[in-house]
């Protein structure tokens, strides 16, 4: 969800300013050839600006939205995220060899659906662990399923060979019953 958020704030805000900057060029383009501004009030911004003081109040709010603004910004970007990408263990230097974190999540979810108890399975891989959440009907013990989707995951996760070992972690829900 984090990915959809950055891409529609930088889209938006990357279109902004591209706007504004064609708006500039094109009036230093007309006041350099002696033309009048078009779309910029210069005089107007000129006039405003020397009237307002460090401490007014409209001054002193807009600064604090510019500020607050930019620190979400940042925050934002800062928030960690799921990597795209996580590396394999002998790997050295010269090379680099890594397994893409979607693909990951599909073989562990896979080796997991080979239990005839899992009636569904989703898997999501972090930098430090694997999470699992399978679906079983009504009727199964839910512990024993626990137990066979961890030792699936631990095996195709051996299998891969990571740089490093993810903690694995399986939650177990069942289907409501059906009624008939």
């Amino acid at each position: 969800m984090m990915w959809l958020v950055n891409r529609l704030v930088g889209a938006v805000v990357g279109l902004t300013l591209a706007a504004a900057g064609i708006v500039v060029v094109v009036e230093a383009v007309r006041f350099l050839t002696g033309g009048a501004p078009v779309l910029i009030p210069v005089e107007d911004w000129a006039a405003g600006l020397e009237r307002a003081r460090w401490a007014d109040t409209t001054t002193v709010l807009v600064l604090v939205v510019v500020g607050l603004v930019g620190l979400l910004f940042v925050i934002a970007e800062l928030a960690p995220r799921r990597p795209v990408a996580l590396g394999l263990a002998g790997s050295d230097g010269d090379h680099a060899a890594s397994v893409d974190r979607q693909g990951l999540e599909s073989r562990i979810r896979r080796a997991v659906e080979t239990d005839a108890d899992v009636a569904r399975c989703r898997v999501r891989v972090g930098r430090r662990r694997a999470e699992a959440r399978v679906v079983t009907p009504w009727d199964v013990d839910g512990g024993q399923v626990r137990e066979r989707a961890t030792q699936a995951m631990t095996a195709a996760l051996e299998t891969i060979g990571l740089d490093r070992d993810l903690r694995t972690r399986v939650r177990v829900d069942r289907e409501r019953e059906r009624v008939a």
